[in-house]
C-alpha cells in the first residue's frame, strides 16, 4: 500500500514484509525518490511500479530484490517528462503506461 511514508507490502497476517522509503539509499538506487506515494501497480512479472509526488518513477524487482528509481533528465529524452506521477497501467502487450 502507498501511504506518506512510502510503500508497505503487508503478509495476510498484518504484518508487514516489505517496506520501501526515501531513506536508506540515494534517490536512483535503493530507495524512493519522495515518501508521498500517489500509487503501486503490480505488473504480469509481479514487478512493483511506483508513482510518487515529486520523486519520479520507482520499479521494485521482487524476484531480485532491487529498487530503482526513473527521474526527469532533460538530457535524455526517454526520461520522464515530470517527476510527479500519479498514474501507472499496463497495455495488452505488456507496456507500462504512465502519467
Amino acid at each position: 500500500m502507498g501511504t506518506d511514508a512510502g510503500v508497505y507490502k503487508v503478509n495476510t497476517q498484518g504484518e508487514v514484509v516489505l517496506h520501501l522509503s526515501s531513506e536508506g539509499g540515494d534517490s536512483f538506487e535503493g530507495a524512493l525518490g519522495n515518501n508521498l506515494v500517489w500509487e503501486v501497480f503490480v505488473d504480469r512479472y509481479d514487478d512493483i511500479w511506483i508513482a510518487t509526488d515529486g520523486g519520479g518513477l520507482s520499479l521494485y524487482r521482487q524476484q531480485l530484490g532491487k529498487l530503482r528509481t526513473y527521474k526527469h533528465n532533460q538530457n535524455n529524452p526517454l526520461s520522464p517528462e515530470s517527476n510527479v506521477v500519479r498514474y501507472i497501467t499496463e497495455d495488452a502487450i505488456g507496456d507500462i503506461w504512465i502519467s
